[in-house]
């Protein structure tokens, strides 16, 4: 079975809430990009629902947040800001 790199990495410390936030915007633009790929139909879908989570986001906290994962994860896909 293949071993990952992240398999290897020490993980034994608490998690720190800011560079998780970080860590999973990367990880949500890895797995954007696995899902659909480089296909523009499935992209305009993707990022369809990203503006419907913020419209039921709207006020939240949380808000600006989702925002900034949108743009990133469309930045990963597309390479437009």
């Amino acid at each position: 079975m293949t071993k990952y790199k992240f398999e290897a990495v020490d993980t034994s410390t608490p998690p720190n809430a800011e560079e998780l936030a970080y860590a999973l915007m990367s990880a949500f633009g890895a797995l954007a990009s696995t899902v659909v790929g480089k296909d523009s139909e499935k992209q305009a879908e993707l990022f369809s629902k990203l503006d419907q989570a913020l419209a039921h986001n709207q006020g939240a906290s949380s808000y600006i947040e989702l925002a900034r994962i949108c743009l990133a994860t469309k930045f990963s896909l597309t390479g437009e800001r």
